[in-house]
C-alpha cells in the first residue's frame, strides 16, 4: 500500500488499526482526533456518495 497507487482501505481495517493505536498510546478518542484533521473533501467521489443524502432515512431509501 505504501509503494502502490492510492487505494480505499475498508473501514473495518481502519477501525481495527485505530483501536490498536488507541490502546497502545492510551488515547480513547484517537478516531475523532485523527478524522478531524482530514474531513470528507479529500475523499473525492466517495465523499460525494457519503454526503449525497441530507438525512439517514433518505440515504437508506
Amino acid at each position: 500500500m505504501i509503494d502502490g497507487p492510492p487505494v480505499f482501505i475498508p473501514y473495518t481495517l481502519q477501525a481495527a488499526f485505530a483501536e490498536s493505536v488507541s490502546r497502545q498510546i492510551g488515547e480513547p478518542h484517537i478516531g475523532p482526533l485523527l478524522t478531524g484533521q482530514y474531513g470528507y473533501p479529500g475523499l473525492g467521489v466517495y465523499a460525494k456518495y457519503v454526503l449525497g443524502a441530507a438525512r439517514l432515512d433518505a440515504a437508506l431509501a
